[in-house]
């Protein structure tokens, strides 16, 4: 499997959208109860700015959308999405991997946010991310390179 990411354009936002609700439908019910695809479309046009985000490209086609920010100070993961049938294969870790290096490299930790009630939240464990907050909805964490620390 080749993976590949290309900057977003307006043209995906459709793909974005259906993969956004797929991925997020189970999450947000076990959180908050219902679906509400009103509701998670406004939120979902909110925070998505084409600009902003990657597509994410298993074997030249889309599987999923990322945005990561540079801070002066840490790398933020500010969104993920792999479409369901593209998880457990193994991309999220490789996307992981590939910004952990990065982070090595910078001397910056990693930071992300994720809803209390992904499964994603073991994978980021996993990965060595630590619980370093938590919000109403959220539990914030960071990956920190601990040869950087070492001393």
């Amino acid at each position: 499997m080749i993976l590949g990411r290309r900057t977003a354009t307006s043209s995906d936002t459709e793909f974005a959208r259906t993969t956004h609700h797929a991925a997020y439908r189970d999450v947000v019910s076990r959180q908050f109860g219902a679906w509400d695809e009103a509701l998670q479309d406004r939120l979902f046009e909110e925070k998505w700015i084409p600009d902003k985000f990657e597509i994410i490209l298993c074997d030249g086609n889309p599987c999923g959308f990322l945005s990561i920010e540079d801070h002066p100070d840490h790398i933020y993961i500010s969104e993920i999405v792999i479409a369901p049938q593209f998880q457990g294969h193994g991309i999220g870790s490789r996307l992981f991997n590939k910004e952990m290096q990065r982070g090595r490299e910078a001397k910056s930790p990693l930071r992300l946010q994720v809803l209390r009630e992904n499964r994603a939240i073991e994978l980021y464990r996993r990965l060595g991310f630590k619980e370093c907050g938590t919000t109403e909805t959220h539990i914030c964490m960071i990956w920190e390179d601990c040869e950087q620390h070492a001393g």
